[in-house]
Parts: structure tokens; C-alpha cells; sequence
């Protein structure tokens, strides 16, 4: 005598598409910066190790230097054009 056996197929949880494949792009993508930077940063470590002490001190100083002076620099003409406050110099908003 034949009986019919009812079988149900299991879901494999491992084979789900991601959820939001745009986020998951996005936070691969962070990973990889972040994976370069790390990187970048002892590659740099590396390189000031390899200087002699003066080289070093004057890398430092210009790199203190440099930030100051990028502080000090003028607003791009794109900024100074379209400011929000119609007060200041720039274009004038009605």
C-alpha cells in the first residue's frame, strides 16, 4: 500500500539576499576606507621612523605651519557668492 508522505522544504538562512543592498554597498565601502587609512597611516609612521630627528622636527613645524595658515585663508569664491546672511559681502538676497 502506497501513503503519501508530505515533505516540507526548509529555508537555508544562509542564501537571504542582503536586506537593503544599498546600505550594505555603502558600509563595504566604509570598511575599505577605513582598512586604507589604517594603511596609509602606518605607511607614513614608517617613513617619518626611516628621518633623523631634525627632519622630523621640521616636518612637524611646517605641518603646524601649514594649518595655521589654511585657517587664515579666504572663503572660496563659491562661499563668498552664495552666503546665507544678506548682510555680508557677496550676493544680495531680496
Amino acid at each position: 500500500m502506497l501513503v503519501p508522505v508530505s515533505t516540507f522544504a526548509q529555508k537555508q538562512k544562509g542564501n537571504k539576499p542582503p536586506k537593503n543592498p544599498v546600505k550594505q554597498a555603502e558600509k563595504e565601502e566604509r570598511e575599505k576606507e577605513k582598512s586604507l587609512d589604517k594603511e596609509i597611516k602606518a605607511l607614513k609612521k614608517d617613513f617619518e621612523k626611516a628621518q633623523s630627528k631634525s627632519t622630523r622636527k621640521q616636518m612637524k613645524r611646517l605641518e603646524k605651519d601649514q594649518r595655521r595658515h589654511a585657517r587664515h585663508r579666504k572663503p572660496s569664491l563659491w562661499q563668498r557668492v552664495f552666503r546665507k546672511d544678506p548682510r555680508k559681502k557677496g550676493r544680495r538676497r531680496k
